[in-house]
């Protein structure tokens, strides 16, 4: 929801040049601000990466 801190501050790094993923399974009034959206639960998320 990006309405709690620490996360609701988050935005201000995107603003100084920061890349931002946003993973929620809901959409947020910051999706279109982020550079990567994923609507999903972050545990599927992570269990989809491969790190190498």
């Amino acid at each position: 929801s990006m309405t709690v801190y620490p996360a609701a501050g988050l935005i201000q790094y995107k603003k100084r040049g920061a890349r931002l993923a946003l993973i929620n399974l809901d959409a947020t009034s910051y999706d279109g601000a982020a550079d990567l959206v994923a609507h999903e639960a972050i545990g599927t998320i992570f269990s989809r990466l491969e790190i190498s």
